[in-house]
């Protein structure tokens, strides 16, 4: 398999290595979820709505500075933002659901996942084929879409919504902290990459140099 160089790299991706840590942010926050939520014996309606509302806002904050220090194009900033927005709106309304309505909290923790899960997807497949996040964007989402069909159709009661999103954050926490070291690794390939690049251009600038002068002393 050839090399892909620092230049190359340049023009087939929109995502840029540099926002690794964002990624790794979003995943860390989400794996924390799902540890706690695994570890607790309070599946309450109240306290997933609490848990959801903090994981919320944590990822949308993620993704918010994920699209602004990692995406260079302003389409895929357009589809994070979207994502990062209906996020934090999913978590705020949580925290009112059960004063708003009788539905249980799984209902719009469904609804959420959803509309997330298809718009992260979109966003994965409108990426280059050689971008580096491309497939952990189309996983997560694909992820996010099957944990929305089973909130809706899997079961019912308090502990199955709690349980269900415990098992969904810890699963693309994990995914996703993969994604962010993945993504670091690019990044410092990427820099030695130019590094070599400088290097090679540079020795061979010297070269021509000492060609020019040896021909003009000649």
């Amino acid at each position: 398999m050839n090399e892909i160089s620092a230049s190359e790299r340049a023009l087939i991706t929109t995502v840029t290595p540099k926002a690794w840590w964002w990624v790794l942010a979003r995943g860390v926050v989400s794996a924390a979820v799902g540890v706690i939520i695994t570890l607790s014996l309070n599946h309450t309606d109240q306290f997933t709505a609490v848990l959801f509302a903090i994981w919320a806002v944590g990822v949308g904050i993620s993704l918010v500075g994920f699209a602004a220090a990692g995406l260079t194009e302003t389409m895929s900033r357009l589809y994070v933002g979207v994502l990062a927005g209906v996020t934090v709106l999913a978590g705020v309304l949580s925290t009112f659901w059960q004063g708003m309505t009788d539905q249980p909290i799984s209902t719009l923790i469904a609804v959420w996942a959803i509309v997330a899960g298809l718009v992260e997807l979109f966003l994965g497949l409108r990426l280059s084929a050689g971008s580096d996040m491309r497939a952990d964007h189309i996983i997560a989402g694909a992820l996010t879409v099957l944990f929305a069909v089973a909130e809706f159709f899997g079961g019912s009661g308090t502990t199955w919504a709690a349980g269900l999103l415990g098992f969904y954050a810890a699963l693309v926490g994990v995914q996703l902290i993969l994604a962010g070291v993945g993504l670091r690794s690019v990044g410092r390939r990427a820099a030695a990459d130019g590094s070599a690049e400088i290097h090679q251009s540079g020795v061979h600038r010297a070269d021509g140099e000492e060609s020019e002068t040896e021909q003009r002393n000649a």
